[in-house]
């Protein structure tokens, strides 16, 4: 019995090890996906910004100068585009983001179940140990009442 709960402690060591790896590995690379999406929306409100301005720059300029305003929109419909684009990127990080956390959410499970197991395993073993050591006490505790009983 001994053996073989210290055989299972020993097999679940590499296995936690591995485990624990994985959840530093999707922890990390939820990391860089947060701070690619932190980038991004950044550059989200930049282009937003320069949209922003470009509208109103525009309406001053329709007033003034139709020809120069023309040409003036069609930059502002680059910088449009570019904004959408860049809302459709941030929504394909914050999916992959999404996605991840789940990822770092299962290897943490897989890792906690794991631990779990060999505690059970480290805590049987102190019971049998526990166990054992009181029934050895017991056989030597007999043992001097035998012989005090044979001496008299």
């Amino acid at each position: 019995m001994k053996k073989n709960l210290m055989e299972k402690i020993r097999k679940l060591d590499p296995i936690v090890k591995s485990k624990e790896l994985k959840f530093m590995e999707e922890t990390s690379k939820l990391e860089e996906i947060r701070e690619q999406r932190h980038g991004v929306f950044n550059k989200l409100r930049q282009t937003e910004k320069k949209y922003i301005d470009g509208v109103e720059l525009l309406n001053e300029k329709k007033s003034s100068n139709i020809l120069e305003a023309t040409s003036f929109a069609q930059s502002l419909d680059y910088v449009k585009s570019n904004w959408h684009k860049t809302v459709t990127e941030l929504k394909n990080i914050e999916q992959q983001e999404k996605s991840q956390i789940n990822m770092v959410l299962e290897a943490q499970k897989e890792l906690k179940s794991t631990e779990i197991l060999q505690e059970k395993y480290r805590k049987d073993l102190e019971a049998f140990l526990k166990k054992s050591e009181q029934k050895n006490l017991d056989s030597i505790a007999l043992r001097k009442e035998a012989a005090k009983s044979t001496i008299k």
